[in-house]
This record gives structure tokens, C-alpha cells and sequence, in this order.
């Protein structure tokens, strides 16, 4: 990962205990990074249609509309077809790898995790040269 340059990553979950706990671990593994939280999906829209970001961490649980489904919404915009992403949640199935596989989900991190298995998935999803 490029430590020159901000790199910009959306946090979006309900429990406000684990945007805490991932934002805190991007901080301790990645300086540049800067963190923005959000705990629904309606508050995600907003902060994307008016920010830029390099990376969506996205639990798959969410109030009213699921992570699958914002991103199955982001998808079909032009904009956000290439956005970097990985889906977060504590019961994955089958079903949910198949759907990342078929939205261009980068990454895929089950619930509880370690500060190195985030790690390894935000350097992994990255590109190594700035955005």
C-alpha cells in the first residue's frame, strides 16, 4: 500500500463498536489511511454520492437495506462498477461467496476477525499505486 498518499475507506455497520474496532485497526496498520463510518445504508448512499473513496468495507447484515443489496444498487451505477470492496459478516454462506464472486466483491472477512486478517484483506483489495 502507497503510505504517501491519503487513502480513503468507507466503514459502513450498524454496530458502532466494530467501525471503532476497524477503523482503529486501518489506523494502526496504514497511517495514510482515513477513515469515514457509517451505520446504515442510507447514510452510506449520501457519504458516497459526495465523497470520493478508495475502499468500501461493507458488513452484509444492515438495517433496512443489506449490504448485498447496496451493493448490487452500487453496482448498477457506471461510477461505482469498479469500486474496491469487501463484504464483512458474521454468518456467511454459500450463497453469499457466490454473490460477491458475481458482484466484483474484492474480499470476503468473517466475523470475529484479527487486526492481520484485515489487514491482509485491505492490502490485497488496494492497488499498490495511488488511485
Amino acid at each position: 500500500m502507497v503510505n504517501e498518499q491519503q487513502i480513503h475507506v468507507l466503514v459502513v455497520d450498524d454496530d458502532h463498536q466494530v467501525c471503532d474496532l476497524i477503523q482503529a485497526f486501518l489506523k494502526i496498520g496504514n497511517s495514510s489511511i482515513q477513515c469515514v463510518q457509517a451505520f446504515d445504508t442510507a447514510q452510506a448512499t449520501f457519504k458516497i454520492d459526495n465523497q470520493h473513496f478508495d475502499l468500501i468495507i461493507i458488513d452484509k447484515n444492515l438495517p433496512g437495506k443489506s449490504g448485498l443489496e447496496f451493493v448490487k444498487q452500487l453496482r448498477r451505477t457506471m461510477r461505482h462498477q469498479r469500486k474496491k470492496i469487501i463484504l464483512v459478516s458474521a454468518a456467511l454462506e454459500r450463497e453469499d461467496v457466490l454473490f460477491a464472486v458475481n458482484h466484483n466483491i474484492q474480499e470476503v472477512l468473517v466475523k470475529p476477525f484479527t487486526f492481520a486478517q484485515l489487514m491482509e484483506k485491505v492490502k490485497k483489495t488496494l492497488p499498490t499505486e495511488p488511485i
